[in-house]
């Protein structure tokens, strides 16, 4: 009997303060490698809106809110789901305090 054994390894969290964010869209982070785990966090003391693009609205997070995907980690090497390497978040609002994170897990 044969058994599929992945690794599941974190990349860095990637931060943005609140003074770096305002009305129009800062960068938080991009994954480095295909994720398939996308966690991002708005530990800010208002709502973010977040974005793929840097134009377009994509997702709203309110304080102290996250998002979690696991697009695959459960499906082992073959047929799984990822975020592309170089996937970019970015986020605007008008925060008083806080940051907000994104973190991402990758099959190893």
């Amino acid at each position: 009997m044969t058994t599929q054994s992945t690794r599941l390894l974190q990349e860095a969290m990637q931060s943005l303060s609140f003074g770096s964010i305002s009305g129009t869209y800062a960068l938080v982070g991009e994954t480095a490698n295909p994720s398939q785990v996308y966690f991002v966090q708005n530990l800010t003391n208002a709502t973010i809106t977040f974005s793929q693009d840097g134009i377009n609205d994509t997702f709203q997070l309110p304080t102290q809110g996250f998002l979690l995907i696991d697009a695959g980690t459960n499906h082992g090497t073959a047929g799984y789901s990822s975020f592309q390497a170089g996937t970019p978040l970015y986020a605007k609002g008008t925060p008083g305090s806080g940051q907000v994170n994104l973190t991402t897990w990758y099959l190893g």
